[in-house]
Order: C-alpha cells, then structure tokens, then sequence
C-alpha cells in the first residue's frame, strides 16, 4: 500500500496552500483574487489523472500525439453537500492518430487507471468525448 501525505497551511482569510510530501506546493483561494478553488481543484486532478493514463497508453500504442488537452466541466449540486452530480471530460488532441485507439486509451483510463475519476464515479456521472485534429 502506498501512503501520500499532503498539507494544507492556511494563510489568512480564504487563502490556503498546498504542500505535497516533496515540498511543491499550490494556492487555492475562495476569493479568486489568486489560486485556485478546491473544487477547480478536483476537476484538474481528474484532468491530470486520465491525461497521464492516457498519454502514456498512446504512446505505448505507438500513436503520435502532437498536441493534447482536456476541456473539463462539471455540475454541482444546489444543496449542500454540493458535490459533482455530472462531470464531462471532452479530450482533444492533435496529430494523425487511429480514432480507435484513442477510444480505447480513454476506455482503459475510466475503467482501470485512473484513480482520481473514480473515486467521484459513485456520486457522479463521468461523459467521455474526444475529438482529433490532424
């Protein structure tokens, strides 16, 4: 089992920071004069993690990716606690790759790599599109 440690120091008002276990750290702040919200937070840890997954499936597939990104967006609940009902990644990449293979890299993230999404799988309902530019 892995153990990952993290901390969140608190730097008045409604800003705090973020520390991981290797000292490299984020600011997340309600105001949005500055930072980042927690939830923008976990939609970007979502985003991240598939994006590895993803990334590296391809690459093992031998598939050349020459630009890549993902548009996340996700819908909150009016009541509390106001977490995501409904969230959906839309993957966009560049380069001449096989549609079938993306397909499956993205399937294989969802259902067997990525940690992050499915954690949030049992409350909310995860879309996944993708669309290729050569």
């Amino acid at each position: 089992m892995e153990e990952v440690k993290t901390k969140v120091i608190w730097q008045g008002e409604k800003k705090f920071i973020g520390v991981n276990q290797y000292g490299s750290s984020l600011t997340m702040n309600l105001d949005l004069t500055e930072g980042i919200k927690p939830t923008q937070m976990a939609l970007i840890a979502i985003g991240g993690c598939t994006a590895i997954d993803v990334i590296t499936t391809l690459e093992k597939m031998r598939q050349k990716v020459i630009g890549f990104e993902i548009e996340i967006a996700g819908i909150r609940r009016d009541v509390h606690p106001r977490y995501f009902e409904e969230i959906t990644l839309i993957y966009k990449f560049k380069g001449e790759l096989d549609p079938q293979k993306v397909e499956k890299a993205i399937k294989l993230s969802k259902e067997k790599y990525c940690s992050v999404s499915n954690m949030f799988e049992p409350k909310a309902k995860i879309n996944y599109k993708f669309e290729i530019e050569s």
